[in-house]
Parts: C-alpha cells; structure tokens; sequence
C-alpha cells in the first residue's frame, strides 16, 4: 500500500458492502471532547488508536460522518452463540461496523478518521504523516535519506541474519 493510501489528503472512505464512499467532517472544539468521553478520558484517547478499540472508532466516525442514512439504527432479531433469540435495536456505530467486512475496509475507515483529526491539526498532520512515513519505511526496509531523531524503542531481535558483503 502506497502512504497516501493509509493517510488520505481528504477524510473520504469507501465501503465495498455498500459501494459508497462516506466523508468525514473535520472534527469542531465540542467533537474533540465528545471523542474523549467516548474513549474513556483525554489520557485514553491514544489507546483507542494504537489498541484498535472498533466499537469506539465506530462511534467517532460515525459521529464525523456528513451523510449517514446508510447506518440508520435497526430493529433487529437474531439468534445469540447460545441460540436464544433476542431483539434490539442496532446503533447507527453498530450498523456501521456490520457493513465493514474486510480489513481493507477497516483500514481505508481509519485512514480518514485519521486524515480527518490531522486536516484540522497542521502539526499534528505533519507528526502523523512523517511516523506513518518512518513505519512503512521500517516495514520494507528501505532507510530514509533524511536524518531522524534516535529512537528510544526497543531493539528487536531478527531471526534473519546479517547481509554480508558480496
């Protein structure tokens, strides 16, 4: 995948299920303290992100979302893992992660959840994009021609060996 695939310049995603694509809005003062309520507290906020807590992003996007009437909330029946039959009424958030069906999806979704904090945050973009840079170049194993701060993580031990000269 390409950077720009995972940190889209606009807050837009697509849904295979529905064939839509769904735009975000730039988060507002009264949005960021919804969000940190959402997650447990301000202090919280950076777990939802690094621990993947779904039900939470869900509930921001959805919260983002301009046109939501494709997740509406539903009367639902279903039969539970013990096979009783239950009905409730599905959130909107719930709707919307029922659509999302694939981890490409998932990704694209928190892409511009993530395109849309940062639009609103110049600093916090320009961190965003250079750390997700820094990652996908670690991935591959490239270096980057640009000197960065030393890093503070913890080596990790490769089963691979070491190149030698040939």
């Amino acid at each position: 995948m390409e950077l720009s695939e995972f940190i889209p310049e606009q807050p837009v995603f697509t849904i295979s299920s529905t064939g839509k694509s769904y735009e975000l809005r730039i988060p507002n003062l009264e949005d960021r303290m919804v969000m940190a309520n959402m997650a447990g507290g301000q202090a919280e906020i950076q777990k939802v992100f690094s621990e993947l807590k779904w039900d939470v992003i869900s509930k921001i996007v959805y919260r983002l979302m301009i046109d939501k009437s494709d997740f509406i909330a539903t009367a639902v029946e279903e039969i539970d893992d013990e096979g009783n039959k239950k009905k409730f009424t599905a959130t909107g958030p719930q709707m919307l992660m029922r659509a999302i069906r694939s981890q490409e999806d998932g990704v694209k979704m928190l892409g511009a959840l993530t395109a849309a904090i940062t639009n609103g945050e110049p600093l916090i973009k320009e961190y965003v994009r250079a750390e997700v840079k820094k990652k996908a170049l670690n991935q591959t194993g490239q270096n980057s021609s640009t000197s960065s701060p030393v890093s503070t993580d913890t080596p990790q031990h490769s089963s691979e060996p070491l190149p030698t000269a040939s």
